[in-house]
């Protein structure tokens, strides 16, 4: 049995001139339509991840201008420090030392959330993309499936045909 879109695409490429042709195109889309719309759903998909990916940028963007000015808070106590008593100095200075070591630390673990939020946008377009290519290849195969059994009907018809005008040659 023919898929119901293969069938309706038959239907309306021997429907003639008379206007069928015409109506079938609300019926059954043509390859371009399917194919635009997979490919719109497709890039509206990618338009919505860039869209999250831009959004958890500013985020983590944002963040780290926050981090930086508490990395220059902490330079400027710092140079406090270093104009302060000189026998509280080292205990001083290695408090914010300890301070900027874990404000790096902070950035440093933002910035490898933001790499990993990346590497799974550049999966997620690599699994859509390869859903499109498995779709495209599908519908493909499905209709040249379809294009296989029209013909072969076809052929069973004009053996049919043949042989009922041999018959009635016959019967001449």
């Amino acid at each position: 049995m023919l898929p119901p879109v293969v069938l309706l695409f038959f239907l309306a490429a021997i429907g003639g001139s008379d206007g069928q042709d015409q109506n079938m195109r609300f019926i059954c889309p043509s390859n371009t339509e399917l194919l635009a719309e997979v490919n719109s759903t497709l890039l509206k998909r990618m338009d919505d991840a860039e869209l999250n990916l831009a959004a958890e940028m500013r985020q983590v963007s944002a963040k780290v201008e926050g981090l930086e000015g508490t990395v220059a808070l902490n330079r400027d106590e710092e140079k406090s420090v270093q104009s302060a008593n000189s026998v509280k100095f080292d205990d001083m200075q290695q408090n914010l030392m300890n301070k900027f070591e874990d404000s790096n630390l902070a950035v440093g673990a933002e910035l490898k959330n933001l790499v990993n939020f990346i590497d799974s946008m550049k999966s997620e377009v690599a699994s859509l993309t390869a859903k499109f290519a498995q779709l495209e290849s599908s519908f493909m195969d499905s209709l040249t499936s379809g294009f296989k059994d029209i013909a072969i009907k076809l052929d069973s018809v004009k053996s049919t045909c043949q042989n009922v005008g041999k018959k009635k040659k016959s019967d001449v």
